[in-house]
């Protein structure tokens, strides 16, 4: 892992990342998340919005999630 960063998260903080790793780890019993890049092979990493929606829409995902919103295609 070349960059590689822990973010920590307090329990009781108003937190997204808290209330998703607390969904998380509820019915899986794992307590860390792996956050991969989001780029294909060859390709730099996405750096901006711009970059991810690209990447996205290039792609064969059928559901991109940034913040409070998802976004799905019908790939078939």
């Amino acid at each position: 892992m070349a960059h590689c960063a822990r973010r920590p998260v307090a329990r009781d903080a108003i937190d997204p990342y808290a209330a998703l790793l607390g969904s998380f780890a509820e019915p899986t019993d794992r307590h860390a998340l792996l956050n991969t890049s989001f780029n294909y092979e060859a390709e730099p990493l996405d750096c901006t919005l711009r970059d991810i929606v690209a990447t996205f829409a290039a792609g064969p995902l059928e559901a991109l999630a940034i913040g409070p919103f998802l976004n799905r295609v019908d790939r078939r």
